[in-house]
């Protein structure tokens, strides 16, 4: 070896030795700050960062503060569970359930959708999700069946703006007209949970009875809660308007989410919507519907995991309706199911599956994409 490299050996040596040394001055110099705030190292130098930038040892005490609470490594939570599904794909009997590989479309801690046109049955559906999960925990199962899905067993909070509590009983016969489930709870005559801010133009809160709403959710160990139609639970907030729906979105995942603290498991937050024309006429052509599928702002598309639409079989004379997953931000979309009206005596009982759809099956059973569209 050359009088050169070995210079420059002892030099690398030298430099490693003074890094390695700094590395354990600075954990050193750190530790005090990790066991007050409960951040790791990295959050913490990162935090350090950006506080260094600050005007004053005032405003740089303040950025740290919020900086290393924050920034999180991603790494702290790599061994976390992942938030358990609500509402997934159902992939027929006989198959077992994993969670990792089941095409959730709304899971603990997170909102999803279903829209589609009036009059199509989304509310019907909602019940026959909610029926299904409560008739699940009743009978000590995992999950239920419904319309294509699967649904985790629990109790269902349902916040009704449409329909009384005696119509919504009498819907549920349909489904199970000799032992309806108790775990199906209403909210009766709910009142507008997201409002605007008259203190702030174009800022929004929570309605005065957001707390009570959610304590009572929590009480009763719901799993799910269905929000129906969720425009009008923004009061004289605007649907339309970006900030209000992020700001409901967030504040939805928050309430859902699990606190060990309080016991309380976690919860899925569906909402029906209304869809728009473009977005009904896009799903018929196979293509992508995006913000369309549900009517007023796009955060509501962007903001939701997973999206359902239900919308009319476009073929001629047919009565039945196509369900189809257009989003789920953690699983395959385009998958489905065929809905039928359930018939009694000739009157609408509600809706029943008939057959499961894969992707393939899905665009085939669309494919008559030239009907005239009968909400237009």
């Amino acid at each position: 070896m050359s009088e050169h490299s070995v210079r420059a050996l002892e030099l690398a040596r030298a430099a490693w030795r003074l890094q390695q040394q700094h590395r354990k001055d600075l954990t050193r110099a750190l530790q005090p700050l990790i066991d007050v705030t409960g951040a790791n190292e990295a959050t913490l130098l990162g935090a350090l960062g950006v506080a260094s930038n600050a005007d004053s040892d005032a405003a740089a005490l303040a950025t740290f503060t919020a900086a290393s609470e924050l920034l999180e490594s991603v790494a702290d939570f790599a061994k976390e569970p992942q938030p358990a599904p609500v509402l997934w794909r159902d992939p027929g009997d006989n198959v077992r359930h994993e969670p990792r590989l089941c095409d959730a479309v709304l899971s603990v801690g997170e909102t999803g959708i279903l829209s589609s046109a009036g009059g199509i049955g989304k509310s019907t559906l909602a019940l026959e999700v909610a029926s299904a999960a409560a008739t699940a925990a009743e009978n000590g199962k995992l999950f239920g069946t419904a319309c294509g899905l699967r649904v985790a067993a629990g109790p269902v909070v349902l916040v009704s703006y449409e329909d009384s509590v005696t119509r919504i009983a009498h819907r549920m016969t349909w489904i199970n007209s000799t032992n309806l489930p108790k775990a199906v709870r209403v909210w009766r005559d709910p009142d507008p949970l997201w409002c605007a801010d008259p203190a702030q133009h174009g800022a929004s809160q929570a309605g005065s009875r957001w707390p009570q709403l959610w304590a009572a959710v929590r009480n009763v160990g719901a799993r799910m809660v269905v929000i129906d139609p969720v425009s009008a639970t923004l009061a004289d907030a605007s649907t339309s308007e970006t900030g209000p729906v992020r700001a409901f979105l967030r504040a939805l995942a928050r309430e859902a989410a699990p606190n060990d603290t309080e016991c309380w498991k976690g919860c899925g937050v569906l909402l029906i919507a209304h869809d728009t024309k473009s977005a009904r006429d896009a799903i018929r052509r196979g293509e992508d519907p995006g913000a369309g599928v549900v009517a007023g702002s796009a955060a509501w598309y962007d903001g939701a995991r997973g999206v359902l639409a239900l919308m009319r079989d476009p073929n001629e004379g047919s009565e039945d309706r196509l369900l189809e997953c257009v989003k789920a931000n953690y699983g395959r979309t385009g998958w489905g199911a065929r809905v039928a009206e359930r018939l009694e005596n000739d009157a609408y009982r509600g809706l029943e599956m008939v057959m499961l759809l894969v992707r393939e099956e899905m665009d085939e059973a669309k494919k008559k994409s030239d009907k005239e569209d009968p909400f237009e």
